[in-house]
């Protein structure tokens, strides 16, 4: 029992001594009296006692007698709970009272009197355990630090019990206590931020801070992890130090987040110190530099200085774009050899037992090709995967050898620019030369020297002009390459044509190469062209005013950024110049010998000359000195991050081991070697209390985060209720609203029926007329007056002899509504009369206007006006062609008429035509008198009509051809002086047209060549193009058609090559429909058996039923008008 009172006492004295030494002493006294006062109570008086909150406690104790314990109460309330309320804070006071409660409550006042505590022996057992806690704090700290190399808090369940079992006469083993929970939470809460809080006033001191980050996928917390390292001046060191600070993680990382994360993880840190942030160059994060430069310009701050993206990835993407500019595939070659042998012993030992190498190829670049041996695996061993084909594919090149050597040497002309930058030392005034010879090593390879000496500034040398290239037998590839090369040729494996090829390769490679560091390093860049000047050998290379010239463009820069004020750079100018004339002018063995190998440049500057008395300058020097010359180190520390994360492991123990790793790595310490300080105890100790309070905050937080959420349940199940309801109000609303416009439809669709079925007669009566008064194109003035008169009878509005002598437009309705045109066709054939029906056309159109007419009459809201248009001379005149071009369907918005045929066609295939006459012109002579004066005309119109139809075997299935001989002479004994051909071609795409017309032609004029005769072509009808039927529309004509009856079988429904129609002109500038109907014939159209069907009484029905149907569509269409906008997009894209 004694030894718990010890410890108790011996822990809160040190804490006493660490943080406020003066009261330590007496506390130590208070201490022992306290608690021996408070044994000797009865044991209900301490029951009641340890029942009180804390403050009537302390009031009760009385806090002036026991003023020491009192203060250091406080003390631990503050340092556990700072940002705590008043009230807060004084609960937190359990830190003593719940100790003595525990201990005191079930001891026996009479075990516990005074004189078992005597003050003196209270003392010497106090001053005996005081070391022995601090040694154990200490073992702790340092086996948390061991935990770091990469071990998880999860090892650590039994090594409390290892550690007695090891150690068993030890008594830090003893009292050890080092589990899981206390590894991580010592780490996190404990040494994380004691070290973090270290770093922190390390860079209070420094006048600069540059921010470097980088970001990588973290596989164990499947978010990505953008890591942030401060690069400052360390007084202490009088070195510049690159320190990681945070790591923010993310799921999306745009532009946007990495603002949010990184200003949020910067928020400690005093922005305006910050000169420069540092990063690689992918888009997004050169648009996070624009926005945080902007940022600063809001907030008056200055300028970032920007030197570009991070001149390794520069470097190393140069020589990237080179080799990959040409199509060796070198880089897939490394990977198929790695794979090759990657995790595969078998093959492995049969590798090294060919070739009796045992160097292997590393992932995805090979550190070494096979040896010139020609031995091969056994057959039966060789791998089927496909790395090893590539590879053997590889190796069986002949140039493959030369291509890695070459590819080795242009990498070793890279290489030593890479190694030097992978460091923490300040390198940016270096950099400027080191790009520079890089830069020239590369030129020399493939650029004449006298170009490169000749130029003031490389980055202007022109690449790609040939006068400035070596020739091809001159560009340097290296001597293995060039050894391997000469092998080759010498054994004839390769020409010379191969060899001059490889080296424009290789010339290819390096301009790439050039031309990608051309564009992105930094040579442009005013700092580092200027900072050259701190360089200690650059002083005695150019003159001192060289030299000053060089610092003043820096610091104008600097005031440029608002990072100086011109005052300062004043007094940096003049220190500058006093240090070239003194330091240096005494100095120059010192600074002439300066080697960057041996010594950075920090520390030439601050341990070796006296830079103290040059405060402003020396000021100038640290910011030079703490720029970023590339993210080495901030990619370094993905392997550290490699290192220190475990599975299960949270963010904020990431963070905190990053934090101890990072202290550790850069003071080169181990854990035995680490000091371990009182105030590094004290962030020990106080881990478990702030573990504790985090552990509180995310209950509350989650039991916060639950009730909302079973809140947010509750209302979103109100919410789907109301949806439900508002669903199913909506759903029958909607459903009623169907219904009425069911019936409204039905009874639309019943009035078109009803109106068409009631002038039968009169419909019958007017194809009856035109059929017995036949009249061809554009001679069709009965019908045109019998149409006419009939519609004006009917309150139509009848424009006669428009836009043609025979045509008409009739319209009724309202001009605003929907514009719907109707189609009506009368003429006739010639000796055919009405052969292909277009009596009954007429009668449809008609028909059709008549029902359309009683809608807009009896329902004027639908808003439409129906237009029959009367279109003369389809068969020979292409009526309808001349109206179009006259304008007459501008205004229509949708178009339709239907045709007689021998079957139920809604949507037949019409074929575009074009109609040629040919008139071959000889010389007449008497066909027995003398004959070979004369040129036959026939002869050519044969020759061309045989010529055509020997055109019909190469001739598409979509086309047809029909020719007919018109003249051909008069009596036998003359031979034709004139002879004359009709003939018509045909297509579905009127380009096929247009093509096999111009073939005919040229059978045309071959005839005319190969008899001697003239001959003349042309077009003699208009072009009729093919019908653009509208999806959208037919769909409800069919539809419409199938509801009253009308059946279509297969046959009917599939797509039917027949003539050609003008209609196919209008269906090309407006939706159209053009479908057939079936009537009652034994022939085809054109035919005299067709003539007398259209003319037979049985056969109007079927008229009448496409009439409705028509009719019945634009009913549809009136009803929803989301119909006419699915019909003007399949106008639009149906071809």
């Amino acid at each position: 029992m004694k030894a718990k009172f010890n410890n108790f006492i011996t822990a809160t004295v040190e804490f006493a001594k660490n943080i406020k030494p003066e009261i330590a002493d007496t506390a130590e006294d208070e201490l022992i009296a306290f608690i021996g006062e408070m044994a000797a109570l009865p044991e209900r008086r301490k029951k009641t006692i340890f029942k009180m909150n804390v403050r009537n406690y302390w009031n009760i104790i009385g806090r002036d007698k026991y003023h020491a314990v009192y203060e250091i109460a406080k003390l631990i309330n503050e340092m556990i709970c700072s940002s705590a309320t008043a009230e807060r804070a004084w609960s937190t006071f359990r830190f003593i009272h719940s100790r003595l409660r525990n201990r005191l409550t079930n001891v026996r006042a009479e075990k516990l009197t005074t004189d078992s505590f005597s003050t003196g022996q209270m003392k010497q057992q106090s001053l005996e355990l005081i070391v022995s806690s601090s040694n154990k704090i200490c073992a702790e700290i340092m086996w948390a630090l061991h935990c770091l190399n990469r071990i998880s808090n999860n090892s650590n369940k039994n090594v409390t019990n290892l550690f007695q079992a090891m150690f068993p006469d030890s008594e830090i083993a003893k009292s050890l206590q080092m589990g899981p929970n206390k590894v991580g939470y010592s780490i996190t809460h404990g040494l994380g931020p004691y070290f973090k809080g270290l770093l922190k006033q390390q860079m209070s001191l420094s006048p600069w801070l540059v921010v470097s980050f980088d970001e990588s996928l973290n596989k164990k917390t499947q978010t990505c992890q953008m890591d942030l390292l401060i690069q400052y001046w360390n007084e202490e060191k009088m070195q510049v130090e690159v320190r990681y600070w945070d790591s923010s993680f993310m799921g999306h990382s745009t532009s946007l987040d990495l603002v949010n994360h990184f200003n949020e993880k910067i928020s400690d840190i005093n922005i305006s110190k910050i000169v420069q942030v540092s990063m690689d160059g992918p888009s997004v994060n050169l648009k996070f530099h624009r926005d945080i430069q902007s940022k600063r310009e809001e907030h008056e701050l200055s300028k970032l200085i920007d030197i570009g993206c991070c001149s390794l990835h520069i470097i190393h993407g140069a020589f990237k774009t080179g080799v990959e500019s040409t199509d060796w595939e070198l880089k897939k070659t490394f990977k198929s050899c790695f794979t090759l042998f990657h995790d595969s012993p078998a093959r492995r030992s049969d590798f090294i037992s060919i070739t009796e190498g045992s160097v292997f190829p590393l992932s995805f670049c090979a550190t070494r090709w096979v040896e010139d041996k020609k031995e091969s695996l056994p057959k039966s061993k060789r791998p089927s995967c496909k790395s090893y084909k590539f590879v053997v594919n590889a190796v069986k090149k002949e140039l493959s050898l030369v291509k890695f050597q070459f590819f080795s040497y242009l990498a070793s002309m890279f290489e030593p620019f890479l190694k030097l930058y992978q460091t923490d030392a300040p390198m940016l005034p270096h950099m400027n030369g080191d790009l520079v010879q890089l830069i020239k090593s590369i030129l020399r390879m493939f650029i004449k020297s006298e170009t490169i000496e000749a130029t003031s500034k490389l980055t202007k040398i022109d690449l790609q002009n040939k006068e400035n290239h070596l020739k091809p037998s001159e560009i340097d590839i290296g001597f293995a390459a060039e050894l391997s090369l000469s092998k080759l040729r010498k054994n004839d494996a390769v020409i010379l044509k191969d060899m001059k090829e490889f080296k424009i390769q290789c010339m290819h490679i390096l301009i790439s190469a050039a031309e990608k560091l051309f564009k992105r390093c930094p040579l442009d860049s005013v700092i580092v062209n200027t900072s050259t000047c701190l360089l200690p050998n650059f002083y005695a290379q150019i003159t001192p005013e060289k030299n000053r010239n060089q610092m003043k463009i820096l610091l104008h820069h600097h005031i440029s950024l608002g990072i100086l004020t011109a005052s300062y750079s004043d007094k940096v100018i003049s220190q500058f110049s006093k240090f070239i004339s003194s330091e240096f002018a005494l100095n120059q063995d010192v600074f002439i010998s300066y080697d960057r190998n041996n010594k950075r440049l920090d520390d030439f500057y601050f341990k070796n000359i006296d830079i103290k008395k040059y405060p402003e300058l020396s000021s100038v020097i640290k910011l030079v000195l703490t720029l970023s010359h590339g993210q080495a180190s901030v990619e370094r520390g993905f392997s550290v991050n490699k290192d220190v994360v475990t599975d299960n492991i949270s963010t904020d123990g990431i963070v905190g081991r990053r934090l101890v790793r990072d202290f550790m790595l850069t003071n080169n310490l181990n854990p035995h070697s680490v000091q371990i300080t009182s105030e590094m105890k004290v962030a020990f100790k106080s881990a478990r209390q702030k573990y504790q309070i985090m552990l509180e905050e995310e209950k509350s937080k989650n039991k916060k985060h639950a009730m909302l959420d079973q809140k947010a349940i509750i209302l979103s199940e109100i919410e789907e209720l109301k949806s439900k309801m508002g669903f199913l109000t909506k759903t029958s609303l909607m459903l009623e609203k169907e219904k009425m416009e069911s019936e409204f439809k039905k009874e639309l669709k019943n009035c078109v029926i009803k109106t068409i079925d009631s002038r039968a007669l009169d419909l019958n009566g007017i194809s009856q007329c035109i059929w017995e008064h036949p009249e061809l194109c554009f001679q069709e003035n009965y019908a045109h007056d019998l149409l006419t008169t009939f519609l004006e009878k009917e309150k139509f509005v009848v424009q006669r002899k428009t836009p043609l002598e025979t045509a008409f437009i009739a319209r009724y309705g309202d001009a605003t509504g929907l514009k719907v045109g109707v189609f009506c066709e009368y003429d006739a054939l010639p000796g055919l009369g009405h052969g292909c029906g277009h009596n009954l056309i007429a009668e449809v159109g008609i028909a059709t206007g008549l029902a359309l007419k009683e809608i807009a009459t009896l329902y004027p809201n639908l808003k439409m006006e129906v237009i029959v248009f009367g279109t003369p001379a389809e068969e020979r005149g292409g009526g309808k062609i001349l109206m179009i071009e006259k304008g007459v369907f501008d205004e229509t918005e949708i178009c339709m008429m239907s045709h007689p045929t021998p079957l139920e066609i809604p949507a037949p295939t019409w074929l575009s035509r074009i109609q040629l006459t040919v008139v071959f012109k000889g010389k007449p002579a008497h066909a027995s008198g003398a004959p070979w004066e004369g040129v036959n005309a026939l002869d050519a119109a044969v020759s061309c009509y045989n010529s055509i139809s020997m055109l019909r075997q190469q001739t598409k299935l979509t086309s047809r051809i029909h020719c007919i001989i018109v003249d051909g002479g008069k009596v036998p004994n003359i031979i034709p002086e004139r002879s004359e051909l009709i003939i018509s071609i045909r297509g579905i795409v009127k380009e096929d047209t247009f093509d096999l017309a111009n073939k005919v032609k040229q059978c045309a004029s071959g005839a005319a060549a190969a008899t001697g005769c003239s001959v003349t072509i042309s077009e003699t009808q208009p072009f009729y193009d093919s019908v653009k039927t509208n999806p959208t529309m037919i769909e409800l004509y069919i539809n419409n058609a199938k509801s009253i009856g009308v059946k279509f079988n297969d046959d009917a429904m599939a797509s039917k090559l027949l003539a050609s129609t003008d209609m196919g002109n209008v269906s090309q500038i407006k939706p159209s429909i053009h479908p057939c109907f079936k009537i009652v014939t034994p022939a085809a159209n054109h035919t005299h058996e067709f003539t007398t069907s259209s003319g037979a009484p049985e056969n109007q029905i079927h008229a009448l039923n496409s009439a409705k149907s028509m009719a019945m569509t634009v009913v549809d269409i009136l009803l929803n008008l989301s119909l006419l906008e699915q019909i003007r997009n399949d106008f639009q894209n149906k071809n």
